[in-house]
């Protein structure tokens, strides 16, 4: 029994992928379709959800395919992503590879069997696909019919022009020392996990102002001293949208306390920090660096 992995984006799904993937499923016995940047969505690169992404995989390959479908996020460390990716899909004998080297690459420094995949395809690729939604341009006979299917129901073209229309949102980001501990609350909400204190500016406010009352609203504290660490603006750091960060170091004064969307509030030592959500990593190595 052999089962193989492909890795791909399908922003969307399209012929030469399905064509792909028939062609594969010929030569195995099991096939994982593992669906990467699987936490990005509505941006233009990445407009689809991974669920959406699987369902078009779904309705579209024939039912006699046996196949299962993993999601993989992004990591953005290639020297540990093939033991993150092993972490998350099933056990594998080998990985096809279309034109992306780098994952090719990647397997065979780690000693695994990698087979290149390929078949004659359209003239097409995900971006011209997405360019040709957004521009009214004839793209139907590029796409299975469970793609279209799904990109009807979502109405492809709306989520398209909200993504190019729209602006980056601002938000402020605060670091804060407490007797040499680092002030970071527990997320509530998605994307989960810990972070440092922060949230959207209102329109109307400065973003000094922004950082106050939100660092009131989070951890209970008074903010002063507020100096400029940093703007961060990488489309990526948030997962939901493009979210800029204005990040501040600040003195506080009063009794830290989780409030608002915080589930909880800690203080960390800096050589004992957990692991962060964003690129909240990033900020502090930049904040430690400077320390120095």
């Amino acid at each position: 029994m052999t089962t193989a992995l492909f890795i791909g984006r399908f922003q969307p799904f399209h012929n030469g992928h399905l064509r792909t993937l028939e062609k594969i499923s010929k030569e195995v016995d099991n096939l994982i379709i593992g669906i990467g940047s699987s936490q990005y969505s509505h941006t233009f690169d990445n407009p689809f959800t991974a669920k959406e992404r699987a369902e078009m995989i779904d309705k579209s390959l024939p039912k006699e395919t046996k196949y299962s479908i993993s999601f993989i996020p992004d990591i953005h460390n290639y020297p540990i992503w093939v033991e993150h990716v092993v972490s998350i899909v099933p056990k594998f004998d080998l990985v096809y590879v279309g034109s992306d080297n780098i994952i090719k690459k990647l397997f065979e420094e780690k000693n695994y069997k990698v087979k290149n995949i390929s078949i004659e395809r359209e003239e097409l690729s995900a971006t011209k696909i997405r360019n040709a939604i957004l521009n009214n341009q004839l793209y139907e006979h590029f796409l299975p019919k469970g793609t279209l299917e799904v990109l009807t129901t979502i109405n492809a073209k709306n989520r398209l022009n909200s993504i190019v229309n729209k602006s980056p949102s601002l938000a402020v980001d605060v670091i804060m020392e407490i007797d040499n501990k680092l002030v970071l609350i527990e997320r509530r909400h998605e994307p989960l996990g810990w972070a440092l204190p922060g949230g959207k500016v209102d329109y109307g406010e400065t973003v000094e102002q922004a950082a106050i009352r939100e660092m009131k609203e989070e951890t209970s504290l008074d903010i002063y001293d507020l100096k400029l660490l940093g703007v961060y603006s990488a489309p990526e750091r948030d997962p939901r949208t493009h979210m800029v960060s204005i990040v501040f170091t600040a003195a506080a004064k009063g009794i830290p306390k989780a409030g608002d969307d915080a589930k909880n509030l800690k203080l960390f030592s800096l050589d004992e920090l957990p692991e962060l959500a964003f690129d909240h990593e990033k900020i502090l190595e930049d904040y430690l660096g400077g320390k120095k």
